[in-house]
């Protein structure tokens, strides 16, 4: 990896820091009520459609295995990179927080005795609804949405929040560790 790849995954951060979503602040809320009356009701909040699907444009390249700004490949370099310890150890502590949200992102979603993780219904939702007609992940997207739609669409909203997060750090650590001649000349 080049100076070259890591000022690229700079300038997509930077995309995805710029994008109207973030600028005009991503969140997203699940409202569960019980009322004795009425039983059980729901309402999510969330972002504006166009919005999110042009933030999702940049967002893939971060969690896209084929990407040269895929965020594993970057925390990789950066831990054989890196010179200062401390900007090290922030790094594996951004990275277990991803990895923890890979798993489970605001809720676990139990769905016929299958746990379904926020990395795969993210997958569903790029490549069986956004951007790629894979079928059988439509298919699964569509079960799950019928029968869950609040809980998944929060899900997948929650992960893509918090890894967003994680991205821009990494940018920043980057940023500093380039100006701070704190990257070795080759790992």
């Amino acid at each position: 990896m080049t100076l070259e790849k890591l000022q690229l995954f700079i300038s997509r951060a930077n995309e995805l820091h710029d994008s109207r979503l973030l600028l005009n602040g991503f969140s997203a809320t699940l409202k569960i009520k019980w009322d004795h009356k009425t039983g059980l009701s729901h309402e999510i909040s969330e972002p504006d459609e166009e919005d999110l699907r042009s933030f999702l444009l940049t967002f893939r390249h971060f969690v896209s295995n084929d990407e040269p700004v895929f965020l594993n490949k970057i925390y990789n370099f950066l831990h054989l990179s890196l010179t200062d310890d401390v900007l090290k150890d922030n790094l594996v502590e951004s990275r277990k927080h991803v990895k923890q949200c890979q798993k489970t992102a605001g809720l676990q979603l139990d769905y016929n005795g299958e746990v379904i993780s926020p990395e795969a219904i993210l997958n569903m939702w790029i490549n069986g609804h956004y951007f790629h007609n894979d079928e059988d992940l439509k298919k699964k997207l569509d079960e799950l949405v019928d029968s869950t739609l609040m809980i998944v669409r929060y899900n997948f909203l929650d992960f893509l929040i918090e890894v967003s997060k994680e991205i821009l750090y990494v940018r920043d650590v980057i940023e500093t560790a380039i100006a701070d001649g704190k990257l070795a000349t080759t790992p």
